[in-house]
């Protein structure tokens, strides 16, 4: 595996260099304002915008003029919302989508995203689509089903990116009622995805279950020994050398002894 830092808020062109790590993950306009020396990194780019929703195009005809200039060798992305026109709702504790138009078929989507793949790819060499949550809005729905993501990047000959806390949040808020709640259950789960296809994985914690909603939600919170144990357990299903990219945000050291836990794998 290859170890990916994500350029987010908490990285600056000093700090950066105390994680000795050769690849770096960016993500929006901000990371490339840092000023951060990437001669000798590999570079990768993950877009939290996804292919299906109308405004697709402009969000990456915006991020072109960033693109210029540096050597990127994967672009990942989702499938959120699963409709054209949507809101995103900012909740007290999470953000979810609702759709404004109808739900797309699963095919149209395909379509549509088999489009804009084509778009990406005037840009990138590598094109991967990652797992979401699965909350309980039509427009979170056939998108985030490990099935429907395997028909799509196996349809598209794309690259599959794995989130592990989607993963998670998803089987917990509803799978799990058809699975079972027990751990070879969660792995027989968490295996439907296309991790054969799989090359770039992104690790955080969900944290515990939301008492008022009963639903677990994407809080980006640091990965936990439950976490790196699962990643262990999956890695052997993952062919090749993957970027591994934590997801945290909020406090530089856990950061850096998250990263020093991945290097114990």
């Amino acid at each position: 595996m290859r170890l990916a830092l994500p350029i987010s808020q908490l990285i600056n062109s000093e700090n950066v260099k105390d994680f000795y790590i050769d690849v770096y993950q960016y993500r929006a306009g901000y990371s490339f304002d840092k000023g951060i020396e990437t001669k000798g990194k590999e570079l990768i780019f993950h877009d939290s915008k996804g292919l299906i929703g109308y405004d697709f195009y402009d969000n990456f005809n915006l991020l072109i003029p960033y693109f210029r200039g540096y050597d990127f060798k994967l672009y990942s992305t989702n499938l959120v919302p699963a409709c054209i026109m949507y809101e995103k709702v900012r909740g007290d504790k999470f953000e979810y989508f609702n759709a404004l138009s109808r739900i797309l078929e699963p095919g149209e989507i395909i379509e549509i995203a088999r489009e804009a793949v084509k778009y990406i790819y005037t840009h990138f060499d590598r094109v991967a689509i990652e797992n979401s949550n699965r909350y309980p809005y039509p427009a979170h729905k056939v998108v985030c089903n490990p099935h429907f993501l395997t028909e799509v990047v196996e349809a598209l000959d794309v690259s599959f990116c794995f989130d592990l806390s989607h993963a998670l949040i998803s089987y917990y808020n509803y799978y799990y009622n058809i699975y079972g709640n027990t751990l070879n259950s969660l792995l027989q789960f968490l295996n439907m995805y296309p991790l054969h296809r799989c090359v770039e994985v992104h690790l955080s914690s969900a944290g515990s279950k939301d008492e008022k909603s009963g639903l677990y939600f994407d809080r980006h919170f640091a990965p936990e020994e439950f976490e790196f144990k699962l990643l262990e357990k999956l890695l052997p299903s993952i062919p090749g050398d993957p970027y591994i990219a934590v997801e945290y945000y909020r406090d530089l050291d856990v950061l850096k002894k998250c990263y020093d836990r991945l290097r114990m794998i």
